[in-house]
């Protein structure tokens, strides 16, 4: 099935421009867009996503226990450096996924900020902890209880961005090798046929708009593009119906 992606610098048409400034001509351009593709497709693969929602279970797991019970000065060190260890882990990631979508794009999604936001902040938070634990400061001791709940509420923070991410390579997975209209605003599967006619999977509800296209992101993409009452969608899946209101039918 043909598809397209479209990014923010081809909405604006900026993109071979900034190829030939950079006076590497479009081989070059080509190259990079070619590798954040494949960075984009590692660090939204589902099990890459799920990896990463196991570490932050432990994680959490590991704090529980550090804020509930006295351990040993060994069990403080191994304690600290998986902390540390998670917090490079996240700190990575989300480099990589910057990378993948470029700064631009990436800073102009709100859930993606935060979530840089979170991890940054998180793994600050968890250096300064480990310093004041393995300080051994009596003074410091009520310090380093409030480092760790706040650390606690920044790590609980996650669960409200990570859901989108597995979300991501769910439908990555769905999807397979298919590319997908990708910009700031819209992830969905679909492809222009021609100028006048698209392509898509069925608009979904419910859980299949987990992994498949969310019927409301498809009428906002189509209202947003094409303008109110001035498209038509027909049902190829003769199985399987939808609210056509979303579509003003």
């Amino acid at each position: 099935e043909p598809t397209i992606e479209i990014s923010r610098q081809e909405e604006e048409g900026i993109g071979d421009e900034e190829a030939q400034r950079n006076g590497n001509g479009y081989e070059s351009h080509g190259f990079y867009v070619h590798r954040r593709e494949k960075v984009r497709r590692i660090v939204e693969n589902l099990y890459f996503r799920l990896f990463g929602l196991v570490i932050i279970i432990v994680d959490l797991m590991l704090l529980a226990v550090d804020l509930c019970v006295d351990e040993s000065a060994t069990e403080t060190i191994i304690f600290n450096s998986l902390s540390m260890l998670f917090g490079t882990y996240f700190v990575i990631e989300v480099s990589l996924r910057i990378y993948a979508k470029t700064i631009h794009i990436f800073f102009t999604d709100m859930l993606d900020t935060l979530d840089f936001a979170v991890i940054f902040v998180s793994y600050f938070v968890t250096a300064i902890y480990c310093f004041v634990e393995l300080s051994g400061y009596t003074r410091l001791v009520l310090f380093g209880r409030v480092v760790r709940l706040i650390r606690l509420v920044m790590l609980i923070r996650i669960f409200y961005t990570e859901p989108r991410n597995v979300r991501r390579g769910v439908r990555q997975k769905v999807s397979e090798n298919k590319r997908r209209m990708r910009t700031s605003l819209f992830d969905l599967d679909l492809t222009y046929v021609t100028e006048q006619i698209i392509a898509m999977s069925f608009p979904s509800s419910g859980r299949m708009a987990f992994y498949r296209n969310n019927i409301k992101d498809v009428a906002a993409f189509l209202d947003k593009n094409h303008g109110l009452d001035s498209y038509k969608v027909y049902n190829l899946c003769a199985e399987k119906q939808y609210d056509t209101t979303y579509f003003h039918g």
